[in-house]
């Protein structure tokens, strides 16, 4: 008997590596792609848009449509008819005879607009991911987009919440209530939690990790200050790339705060000596605002080091980071002294905690095997439905 047809996928991915996507793009989305191969055949279509060009441009890499147009109006374009037919034509041309099962829109705010008119056109089933950075920016739901967007996660199939947080805030701009087809959904990482408990990790010290030349979101200044007015037995390694601008001012802070001594900046590493580096340190502290998930709080925990994050950001509202890493209220300086603080008189208990936890494999969402499992089911149930 012949194996049962695999479903097939057409993923709808602005962030996802290629010829016209920065170097910086996420990897989340391709990972998931390709780790979920066992379960269902995949194609992928990433639009890009360009405010310095006027005609499209267009690549096909074995399975992957690439294709760039001109955005001089920004994210208002895509809420076009003119564009959104451009849109189609060009899938229709591509998939030629070919015709997927299910749509994934990786992002409501961009993706899901195009996922939902092709879906519609097809008759076949549309699953949208929803990721706090876009998906709650209010210019992205401009020319009543708030109501389009609310229509199109109420007749999805299926939502997948990349950013716990976002809930609400999505509410507040959509009107939508998520209910029993709204699942969160975690990025993941390929990682092997520690066998043992490190014995010989830098109590007190802390790391931040990310893109220094966007220090503003991450958050360095506040931490800064609040390491300043926290006690001085906590020390702070900052670690990803920085331009000459940023660390000018990033140096000029910590001068002016006396954290010299207590403040380096490491440059930018590769990313398996710093997933490696991880677990060396008593924290991750990120206060990114509007992050939308933040991969490297999943290779810290892994790394079975503790995490500081941010109210309303990044992993906030998942139920995996309870025991194993201090909430900070906000990004003011007594929020931030107290979350470090609290760190700082918890740090050994939050690190056992989680060194129990990963041994027992509780962080099943985050591991990528185990998501490609949890996420080829549901779309095979999607498919089904049809």
């Amino acid at each position: 008997m012949a194996p049962p047809r695999k479903p097939v996928v057409l993923h709808i991915a602005s962030d996802y590596p290629g010829p016209y996507s920065p170097s910086h793009v996420t990897t989340a989305i391709r990972s998931l792609v390709e780790n979920s191969r066992f379960g269902m055949e995949s194609m992928v279509f990433v639009p890009r848009r360009s405010r310095m060009q006027l005609r499209a441009s267009r690549q096909v890499v074995d399975d992957v449509l690439h294709l760039r147009v001109g955005s001089p109006m920004g994210s208002m374009l895509p809420m076009l008819r003119g564009r959104r037919d451009y849109y189609r034509s060009e899938l229709l041309r591509w998939l030629g005879d070919r015709r997927p099962d299910v749509i994934h829109s990786h992002k409501l705010s961009y993706e899901a607009t195009i996922g939902s008119d092709f879906a519609a056109l097809l008759g076949i089933p549309h699953i949208v991911s929803v990721r706090g950075s876009s998906d709650t920016n209010f210019r992205n739901f401009r020319l009543a987009g708030g109501a389009r967007f609310g229509r199109i996660l109420s007749q999805s199939s299926a939502n997948l919440w990349v950013s716990a947080w976002a809930k609400e805030p999505v509410r507040e701009l959509t009107g939508y209530v998520a209910g029993e087809k709204d699942h969160l959904f975690p990025n993941a990482v390929d990682a092997a939690p520690p066998r043992e408990s490190r014995a010989d990790w830098r109590q007190n010290t802390l790391a931040l990790v990310g893109r220094l030349d966007d220090f503003e979101q991450k958050g360095v200044v506040p931490l800064l200050r609040g390491l300043a007015a926290a006690h001085s037995s906590l020390s702070l390694d900052l670690i990803g790339p920085a331009g000459e601008r940023a660390t000018q001012l990033i140096r000029a802070e910590v001068d002016r705060l006396g954290l010299d001594g207590r403040v380096r900046m490491l440059g930018a590493r590769p990313r398996g000596d710093v997933r490696s580096m991880l677990g060396d340190y008593a924290a991750l502290v990120l206060l990114s605002e509007g992050e939308t998930f933040g991969l490297v709080f999943i290779e810290a925990l892994l790394a079975g080091t503790p995490i500081v994050y941010l109210a309303g950001s990044g992993v906030d509202g998942y139920p995996f980071v309870e025991g194993v890493g201090v909430r900070c209220a906000s990004r003011r300086v007594d929020d931030v002294v107290k979350a470090l603080v609290q760190l700082s008189a918890t740090q050994a208990r939050l690190r056992d905690t989680l060194h129990d936890r990963l041994q027992r494999g509780d962080f099943p969402a985050i591991d990528a095997r185990e998501q490609a499992i949890m996420y080829s089911e549901l779309v095979a149930t999607v498919a089904s439905a049809r």
